[in-house]
């Protein structure tokens, strides 16, 4: 759950994020706290305010 709770602070509700940077292959959401917030840095333009 705490994976979870620090995506969506961060603005990351479970929404479908592509990488154009890799032909626009959809990125899966991470699975620990540590993958967590180096997602929550590389994608940060795709977050929520």
């Amino acid at each position: 759950m705490e994976n979870v709770a620090f995506l969506i602070e961060h603005g990351f509700c479970f929404q479908r994020i592509y990488d154009q940077s890799i032909g626009g292959e959809q990125i899966p959401y991470p699975e620990t706290l540590e993958e967590v917030k180096e997602f929550v840095i590389k994608y940060s333009e795709y977050a929520y305010e």
